[in-house]
């Protein structure tokens, strides 16, 4: 069985097909454990680019508001 993975990183969303197998009646994706990422998640790069940002506009705002 065959199925298309996706998820964003900082350079834009990547997607794959990767294969998929029954094992003992669950569902295994060999590459998604590998690669620690799950369909439509956000790589590890992204995750912190976001917050960064986030702690970034939070700490202006707080300036701004004690000048």
């Amino acid at each position: 069985m065959e199925k298309k993975v996706h998820w964003e990183t900082t350079i834009g969303q990547r997607e794959i097909v990767v294969q998929r197998f029954l094992h003992e009646q669950k569902l295994v994706v060999p590459f998604t454990q590998s690669a620690e990422i799950d369909c439509r998640d956000y790589s590890i790069l992204l995750e912190r680019a976001i917050v960064d940002f986030g702690a970034d506009v939070s700490f202006r705002q707080t300036v701004d508001k004690q000048t």
